[in-house]
């Protein structure tokens, strides 16, 4: 017999001796990953990705080593246009098993067609570019982002949804319905989608009864030991009452109630050992949260030092707005000497870029091409030190 951790050969005994796991704990607990993993694929199969993913997660919190689990998530968020995410699971997934794995056809795959990457790197800069305006309150500077987001990517789930919300505040709701609908073919369990549908585009329908009968399905199956102790202690009962009613058959009944009777003996001793085991299930599933945070930090961390790189020689190019833009679309690190880095670039290319838009506003204005000035002076006063000029002109713009 084998081990299931970690697959020494065992001549007998419950307790492994090479990891001291106990054998038939750990084989119940990776064939309820299974389970939860095959949960998934059907959710995949229907085009319920969302709802895969959750699923999907459960199964790798109960056992990280379930390498058909991870690469299942990883070719779920390739196809939602998360790219950072896949690789990362396809890597872990190679790191855990060095044999026979799909991972290793994933990331050879995505070796041999580094444009490819570059092309879906370009969609996530955009799709971050479009989110910085949009919390600047710029609706329109967003909304060319997002669209250059996906006219690189069309399926990049979260770009749709954002793009769908812009439009549905500018009250264009027939362009929103266009791109949510796309969203629901591609995951029609997508709670974003699903509740703008519900609340700006059809409110007189709920959502669809598939959408709710599959959530209903969700149980939680760390519940399923308590539920058949229950049953069992019911037909433990009536077994009982039956044996009383007929004193002619005590005897056979006597033999079902014993039989019974060690057979939720057994249960009870797995139920048991099994809320013994959750503390350190999730003392695991923490310790893999953090290096998955770290690992992704550390991603983040080599992407941004590439992209400081780029900027770096567009700036020594004079290409200014070029490194303005990769710069502005940075997103924050934890590493002080990378950050330093950025905050000493920005402060040389951001006055630049700031004289640049400045000049084109000032020439849009006095040509009176008032629109164009008022874009070219908005992006002016992001970068600028000194706003007093830019501010002149776009107020004294309000009242031509």
């Amino acid at each position: 017999m084998k081990c299931p951790a970690c697959n020494n050969e065992i001549p007998y005994g419950k307790i492994c001796p090479y990891c001291k796991k106990d054998i038939i704990l750990t084989k119940k607990i990776i064939d309820l990953s299974n389970t939860f993993y095959n949960h998934a694929l059907t959710f995949t199969k229907n085009n319920e990705l969302s709802f895969a993913i959750i699923y999907l997660k459960k199964s790798l919190c109960l056992y990280k080593n379930n390498t058909n689990a991870r690469n299942l998530l990883g070719l779920i968020f390739y196809r939602m246009g998360r790219i950072g995410d896949a690789l990362k699971h396809w890597v872990i997934s190679q790191t855990l098993s060095k044999g026979i794995n799909l991972a290793n056809d994933y990331l050879m795959s995505a070796q041999q067609n580094p444009k490819i990457l570059d092309k879906y790197n370009d969609s996530i800069k955009f799709y971050n570019l479009g989110l910085n305006y949009i919390n600047q309150n710029n609706d329109d500077m967003g909304v060319i982002q997002l669209k250059k987001s996906l006219e690189i990517n069309p399926d990049f789930i979260d770009a749709l949804n954002l793009l769908a919300l812009c439009y549905i505040y500018q009250e264009e709701k027939d362009k929103a319905q266009k791109l949510i609908e796309r969203v629901l073919q591609i995951d029609n369990s997508n709670i974003i989608a699903n509740n703008y549908y519900k609340r700006y585009i059809d409110k007189k329908n709920l959502q669809s009864k598939k959408f709710f009968t599959t959530k209903i399905k969700f149980i939680d199956m760390f519940n399923f030991s308590r539920a058949v102790i229950f049953l069992s202690g019911i037909f433990f009962g009536i077994i009982i009452i039956y044996a009383l009613v007929f004193p002619a058959q005590i005897s056979s009944k006597n033999k079902s109630i014993e039989k019974l009777q060690k057979e939720l003996d057994v249960i009870q001793e797995n139920y048991d050992t099994i809320n013994e085991e959750i503390p350190k299930l999730k003392k695991e599933n923490e310790q893999l949260t953090k290096d998955n945070i770290e690992f992704q930090q550390k991603l983040l961390e080599n992407e941004t030092q590439k992209l400081l790189t780029q900027a770096q020689d567009l700036y020594s190019q004079k290409k200014i707005i070029q490194a303005t833009d990769i710069l502005y679309g940075l997103s924050p690190v934890k590493s002080e000497e990378l950050s330093e880095q950025i905050e000493k670039l920005r402060k040389k290319v951001y006055p630049s870029a700031a004289k640049i838009y400045y000049d084109k506003g000032l020439q849009a204005y006095n040509s009176k091409n008032f629109e164009q000035a008022k874009e070219n002076f908005e992006k002016a006063l992001l970068f600028s030190e000194n706003p007093e000029k830019i501010n002149y002109y776009l107020e004294k713009m309000k009242s031509e």
